[in-house]
């Protein structure tokens, strides 16, 4: 886990921070629906998503850049290099898709809690 983590870079941060106050949020929905709540955890969800995109293009620039400037792999070792460098650079987007999930798997639950305290129609 920690080596994913490593390989996602320093966007991986910022991006774990995002999620986990979207995760945070949407258990707090949970926990006590409230419709106004929803705003926070759909604004913190599109940031994390943003911050996922951004984590995984910045990942690329930087893997191909440095591919670019060392001639040794591109001579020798090119397919394998390019191979583990997408690799790694798919690691935002792994850890906010993984985030995003979880945030609106609570989401779904408060939502069916709040549905529930609502009077039948």
């Amino acid at each position: 886990m920690l080596e994913f983590f490593i390989a996602g870079g320093p966007p991986m941060v910022f991006l774990l921070v995002l999620g986990l106050l979207a995760v945070v949020s949407a258990a707090r929905f949970m926990r006590s629906p409230d419709a106004r709540r929803v705003a926070t955890v759909v604004a913190l969800s599109v940031a994390t998503f943003f911050a996922a995109v951004t984590g995984v293009v910045a990942d690329l620039s930087v893997f191909t850049h440095r591919v670019a400037q060392n001639e040794d792999w591109l001579e020798h070792q090119l397919a394998a290099v390019v191979l583990q460098g997408f690799s790694e650079s798919l690691s935002p987007a792994i850890l906010g898709g993984t985030l995003l999930c979880v945030t609106w798997m609570l989401m779904a639950v408060g939502y069916r809690r709040l549905s529930a305290r609502l009077p039948p129609a």
